[in-house]
């Protein structure tokens, strides 16, 4: 992810944002990848999403900021089935976040700033749970 603040009112007044909202299909029993994405940020917190990737010419304010998502590749084979230790890898690499790590590959993983601990007992859980409903 890309992400872009402004230091000073935007000039000219006005910018345009854009990104195709393409994913990349799956190898067999692999997951499709994330699309692109856009969005911004203004300064109070507030996030303005656009659902197309394209953004009409709008204003950034000083202290706005925005973001451009990258999709990766569609997945290789089953999400569930990579070890738990490389999930963990993953997340503490900041390929996968600890939410994907949890929705997409079944790991539960604990987070104290940047520091990252794989919860064995909750991944087995986990995983269980998402494999009886995939059957």
């Amino acid at each position: 992810m890309l992400i872009f603040k402004a230091l000073a009112p935007a000039c000219p007044e006005r910018v345009t944002l854009g990104t195709t909202p393409v994913s990349l299909p799956p190898v067999p029993r692999g997951k499709a990848a994330l699309p692109n994405g856009v969005y911004v940020v203004r300064k109070n917190g507030a996030i303005e999403r656009f659902a197309t990737g394209k953004v009409n010419p709008l204003r950034l304010d000083e202290g706005d900021g925005y973001a451009v998502e990258i999709g990766g590749g569609g997945g290789f084979g089953d999400p569930l089935a990579r070890p738990a230790e490389q999930v963990l890898r993953d997340v503490t690499s900041g390929y996968v976040s600890v939410e994907a790590a949890r929705r997409d590959y079944g790991v539960a993983i604990n987070a104290v700033g940047r520091h990252f601990v794989l919860d064995v007992a909750a991944t087995e859980a986990l995983r269980r749970a998402m494999t009886d409903k995939q059957e």
